[in-house]
Parts: structure tokens; C-alpha cells; sequence
């Protein structure tokens, strides 16, 4: 008897609730000691002032912001985003539990769906494996490699050379 387990979804993560009140502040600590006063150094000399520079241009007008309707259109996108997800939440939530309230039968039926993959029985999907097999071992370049540098495609496999040497085999495979 298989059983699927798709485990729990966890929600979002609630809104941060409100700040607690100070505490009493506590008493004030001794006053530290003053350290020595280190040397003051030598004044640098003055350089030579320039000339003064031509008036820049006036620059481009600033960005005024966002209107009101713009910002409201902003949060309707925002409510309808968190609206969506709330409802997809819903439906994971009401799929895990519907696929929890189902009969063992019907899991395993659901399974042996799955393992047919596509064909009309699992039996009839086990000889197209087979026949698979079959022609693979038959056939004697059943791998296949690319090229990437010259863009080309090979079938390949092994064989043994009249003189009894192992050797590999390959073909490129015309599209």
C-alpha cells in the first residue's frame, strides 16, 4: 500500500506587531578618567588661489513623484498580488487534503495510471520497454553523442576487428 506524503505548505509570515514600552532608564555611571592632550602639529602653508569659473547651466527640473492616482493603482496591484497568492494557497491546501481523504484503492489505481505512462495497460506499456531492450541490444551503434564544436551528431558502439582488437564505431547521423 503506497501512500504519498506531500507534507504541510507554510502560510506567509504575519505582520510585525507593535513596538513594547520602554523600560525605566537606570542610573548614570561614574565619569572616566581624562586622557593626556596629544601635540599639535604645524600649520601648512596656504596655496595659490584660481581664478574664479564661469556660471554653470541652470539644471533640468526635478521629478515630481508619483500622482495620487498613479500610487492608488500601486496598491490595487499590490491587494489584487496578495489576493492571488491567498487563493493559490487555498487551492494547494484543498488538493493535498482531498488527495489525503482517498482511499488506498484509489491511490494505488492512481499509480498504476501513472506507470502506464500513456499506453492502454501497464502490461502493454512493459512489452513497448521490452521491445525497446530488444533493439537496443540489436542494434550495434545504439548510443548516440554531439558534436558541439561542429555541430554534428553520431551513433556509436563497439565492435571486435577481424584481428580479435576491440574497436569503436561510429556513423553521423544525417538529419
Amino acid at each position: 500500500m503506497a501512500q504519498l506524503n506531500l507534507g504541510r505548505v507554510k502560510g506567509d509570515k504575519g505582520d510585525r506587531g507593535l513596538q513594547g514600552v520602554q523600560g525605566v532608564q537606570g542610573e548614570k555611571g561614574d565619569k572616566g578618567d581624562k586622557g593626556d592632550q596629544g601635540i599639535q602639529g604645524v600649520q601648512g602653508e596656504q596655496g595659490l588661489k584660481g581664478d574664479k569659473g564661469d556660471k554653470g547651466d541652470r539644471g533640468d527640473k526635478g521629478d515630481r513623484g508619483i500622482s495620487l492616482a498613479e500610487e492608488q493603482a500601486l496598491m490595487d496591484a499590490k491587494d489584487g498580488a496578495i489576493l492571488a497568492t491567498a487563493n493559490a494557497n487555498d487551492k494547494i491546501v484543498d488538493v493535498e487534503s482531498r488527495f489525503q481523504n482517498l482511499t488506498t484503492e484509489q491511490q494505488q489505481e492512481a499509480e498504476i495510471i501513472d506507470a502506464r505512462q500513456g499506453k492502454a495497460s501497464l502490461g502493454a506499456n512493459l512489452t513497448a520497454i521490452k521491445d525497446d531492450l530488444v533493439a537496443h541490444k540489436e542494434d550495434n551503434m545504439p548510443h548516440r553523442i554531439q558534436d558541439l564544436k561542429n555541430n554534428k551528431v553520431y551513433n556509436f558502439g563497439l565492435q571486435v576487428s577481424v584481428n580479435g582488437n576491440p574497436q569503436i564505431i561510429f556513423k553521423e547521423v544525417i538529419k
